[in-house]
């Protein structure tokens, strides 16, 4: 199939996607948001759709139009992966870089991201009130990837890996399920994104744990 035809393929489709999201729908005519750009150029893969969602709900519409049209789905948040794991040749994106707002409980001492939140933009929130968290030492990457990943970063040796830290999350599901994780809700979704990356399910707001960091 050529490209224009493939072009004129995703425009047909895009109605039915738009109907109810909220966010933007981009297709490869829209060179002003149809970003496929990575960290590593080998990463980089021509997307049918890229969606960037406003909230849970437009997530979860997402995952049912690239279920109904057969597609391939990747969620993009720091975009750093080099096997091009946030990519997706000819399939849908779901690229969560808007979503990236943080929030600090002083009293609980847990701070909540959105699932495009960035180690830079975490850290920049955590220390305006002198705290931090176990997050990796390149500001682009982003924190849900690597928290469910493992996470190495500055004070493991004492606080543990990042997945260690992560207490709740509101998570959408492959079935477009939203649905809340934590000790005493979904306790093995909570179990599994402790290191299992993002093969579960795709984390909306996370949760994670802080400390206030030594000084010398």
């Amino acid at each position: 199939m050529t490209n224009s035809a493939v072009e004129a393929t995703c425009e047909s489709k895009r109605p039915s996607l738009l109907q109810n999201f909220k966010g933007t729908v981009a297709t490869p005519l829209d060179k002003d948001t149809y970003h496929i750009e990575r960290w590593a150029t080998n990463g980089i893969r021509p997307a049918a759709f890229v969606v960037y969602p406003k909230d849970a709900t437009d997530i979860s519409l997402a995952i049912l139009f690239a279920r109904a049209e057969k597609l391939p789905l990747a969620i993009a948040g720091g975009r750093h992966n080099t096997a091009g794991a946030s990519s997706s040749e000819g399939g849908l994106i779901i690229d969560m870089r808007y979503m990236n707002s943080v929030r600090v409980d002083e009293e609980t001492k847990v701070g909540y991201l959105q699932g495009g939140t960035t180690i830079h933009q975490a850290q920049t929130e955590f220390h305006k009130y002198g705290r931090a968290t176990i997050l990796g030492h390149c500001r682009t990457v982003g924190v849900v990837g690597l928290a469910t990943g493992g996470g190495v970063g500055h004070g493991m040796g004492e606080y543990g890996l990042a997945c260690d830290n992560i207490v709740s999350a509101t998570m959408v599901l492959a079935n477009e399920d939203i649905v809340e994780v934590n000790e005493t809700q979904n306790s093995d979704l909570l179990w599994g994104i402790k290191g299992g990356e993002t093969m579960l399910g795709l984390e909306w707001t996370s949760s994670i744990a802080e400390f206030a960091p030594n000084t010398c």
